[in-house]
C-alpha cells in the first residue's frame, strides 16, 4: 500500500476490534470508532460490516485529519510546514509513526513537542489487508 502524492498518504498499522457490538480501529495512540460510519461510495473504502477483527493497514490523507480537543488519537507535533497557501502539522504517534495533518491558519499556534489530539474523518479512511497490502473493497 502506497501512493504518489504530496504530501503522501500516511499508512499506519492498526487492529480492527469489535467493542460493544461496534467496529473500532485501534491505532498507536488511540482509536477510531467506525460505528454508524457511512462509507458507501468512498473509493477504496471497505464496508464497515465487512471488517473482521485482526490486523489492518489504515491510509490517512492529510485532509482526513484535524487537530482538535474531540480527537481520539494522541500525538505530538514534530513540525509545522508552510507550503504556499496550505499549512501542514506533522505529528508523531507514540510508536514514532508520522501523520501529516492539513491545517489552516490555526497551524501557527503549534510548536514542535506540543501534545495534540487528532480527530479522524472515518468515512475518508483507506483500508488495506495487512498481509497482502491490497486495498479492501
Amino acid at each position: 500500500a502506497g501512493f504518489i502524492g504530496n504530501p503522501p498518504m500516511s499508512i499506519v498499522e492498526g487492529q480492527v476490534s469489535i467493542e460493544e457490538g461496534e467496529p473500532v480501529l485501534r491505532l498507536p495512540g488511540g482509536f477510531i470508532p467506525l460505528g454508524g460510519t457511512e462509507r458507501a461510495g468512498v473509493p477504496g473504502a471497505a464496508g464497515v460490516g465487512a471488517l473482521q477483527p485482526g490486523p489492518i493497514l489504515v491510509g490517512l490523507r492529510p485532509n482526513a485529519l484535524r487537530v482538535g480537543d474531540e480527537g481520539t488519537l494522541l500525538a505530538s507535533v514534530s513540525l509545522v510546514e508552510h507550503t504556499g497557501r496550505l499549512r501542514y502539522v506533522v505529528c508523531k504517534l507514540p510508536n514514532g509513526e508520522r501523520l501529516v495533518v492539513e491545517a489552516g491558519e490555526e497551524a501557527v499556534k503549534y510548536r514542535s513537542g506540543d501534545a495534540v489530539r487528532l480527530a479522524v474523518d472515518a468515512a475518508a479512511l483507506y483500508l488495506f489487508d495487512a498481509s497482502t497490502t491490497k486495498r479492501l473493497p
